[in-house]
């Protein structure tokens, strides 16, 4: 919940209270319980997006980029917006990007497709929990469909 929601909740439980207090004040006592608000759920005890070597320094919530090759960064998705994050899987959208490598990879231009990208199997990394598997779709007919479950070949760059 959050704290807002939290403020509406109590400034709401204070309004019925008052209202029952008036409408029984000349014949007897009334008292209304709130539940404690459960806290919000904090980024500490999610899973984070591995870093890439020469990345961050520890895993990542929500990134806007992730590299599906960290070797190279042949394979990214850019500009994601995630629609789920939690603590079994992620999902998100964003643009596939793969180098054509054509006539090499490092003069060679990058074909770009709208993908989602969904991240899943979470697991302690160092006492941090990370997710380990990554697959990127593509919406439209170019591309394919790329994934990586290889720890520390994918990551946040």
């Amino acid at each position: 919940m959050s704290v807002m929601a939290d403020k509406g909740v109590r400034i709401g439980a204070l309004l019925l209270l008052v209202t029952l207090w008036s409408a029984a004040a000349c014949t007897k006592t009334v008292t209304v319980v709130v539940p404690a608000s459960t806290p919000p759920t904090t980024g500490s005890n999610l899973p984070g997006i591995p870093p890439c070597a020469g990345g961050p320094t520890s895993s990542v919530i929500r990134p806007t980029a992730v590299f599906l090759t960290c070797a190279d960064g042949g394979v990214s998705v850019t500009n994601i917006t995630w629609s789920s994050w939690g603590t079994a899987a992620a999902v998100g959208t964003g643009t596939l990007n793969i180098k054509t490598c054509q006539p090499n990879c490092a003069t060679g231009g990058t074909n770009s497709y709208p993908a989602s990208i969904d991240v899943s199997n979470p697991n302690a990394s160092s006492g941090v929990p990370v997710f380990q598997d990554v697959t990127a779709i593509p919406k439209t007919g170019g591309g394919q469909i790329e994934t990586s479950t290889v720890p520390g070949a994918w990551g946040v760059p």
